[in-house]
């Protein structure tokens, strides 16, 4: 699974017509489920990082 950015800046899905929204939200999902793991090992700064990730990536709009 990947993107890529043509000439606009918005991301195209290059994987079998799956939406870049749908793309998004999945790696949003998978970075929250990696964020409690983090947090559960005590894996502070890992924790902190993918916390502020999974942010950015939510508050992102295509």
């Amino acid at each position: 699974m990947g993107t890529k950015t043509g000439g606009s800046a918005k991301p195209v899905a290059i994987m079998d017509g799956i939406p870049a929204s749908a793309v998004r939200e999945y790696i949003s999902d998978m970075l929250a489920e990696l964020c409690v793991v983090a947090k559960q090992g005590g894996q502070e700064d890992l924790h902190a990082l993918l916390k502020l990730t999974t942010q950015a990536l939510r508050n992102t709009t295509p």
